[in-house]
């Protein structure tokens, strides 16, 4: 079997390069089609003429990783994703582990994927929500940010007065605080459930009775 680039030509601007490939065994012939990103190329150098089959199975193997970042770039068009997401949606498109792995470190090298960034605003999204700390950040890991970037998120959040969010929250949500003690103790679970300290809630209750 004999396999061979027949041209290199540029696609959608230069961001793209498109290898045509004819294989054939003598008899019959096929040719494909192989879609590289532009920094895959430069990497990888292909030019026209006899290749190995080695190096087809390396061609194709960057354009199935050119294929899941293109799939990953549609994705993140409907929101922002963190790279463990983004690796476990590429898989649930056929991509393989290994592929759909590669290509979500492409688009973080890229820039398409900026967990600390994404972080930070999806927990300002959570904010508005009337969560609490815990909740907010229990909600980043299950999207599947790092560590560090749900740590600068609740960081960045420092200026947010969560008593005064678990105070509006009761008066937003519950209308008041309950009179009777079981009711004080259910609204109490409530407010954990929503991720504020036992502290912030007491405070919050503090602040109810006093009128400040």
């Amino acid at each position: 079997m004999t396999v061979s680039v027949t041209s290199v030509s540029a696609l959608n601007g230069g961001s793209e390069i498109l290898l045509s490939v004819c294989i054939s065994d003598g008899e019959h012939s096929e040719k494909r089609q192989l879609v590289l990103l532009s920094r895959q190329y430069a990497e990888l150098r292909p030019e026209k003429g006899e290749i190995s089959e080695e190096r087809f199975d390396e061609l194709s193997h960057a354009a199935d990783i050119c294929a899941a970042v293109k799939r990953g770039m549609n994705i993140l068009g409907y929101g922002a994703s963190s790279k463990k997401n983004m690796r476990l949606k590429l898989r649930s498109k056929g991509f393989s582990p290994e592929v759909s792995e590669t290509a979500a470190e492409y688009l973080e090298e890229l820039g398409y994927i900026n967990e600390e960034s994404d972080a930070e605003r999806e927990a300002e999204r959570c904010v508005g929500k009337y969560w609490g700390r815990r909740r907010i950040a229990a909600a980043l890991y299950e999207k599947g940010y790092c560590e560090a970037a749900v740590r600068g998120a609740i960081d960045s959040l420092e200026a947010v007065d969560f008593e005064g969010r678990c105070v509006s929250l009761i008066e937003k949500k519950f209308r008041a605080l309950p009179e009777d003690a079981n009711g004080r103790k259910k609204l109490f679970a409530a407010l954990l459930r929503y991720g504020y300290s036992p502290s912030e809630i007491k405070n919050a209750f503090y602040i109810i009775e006093s009128g400040e």
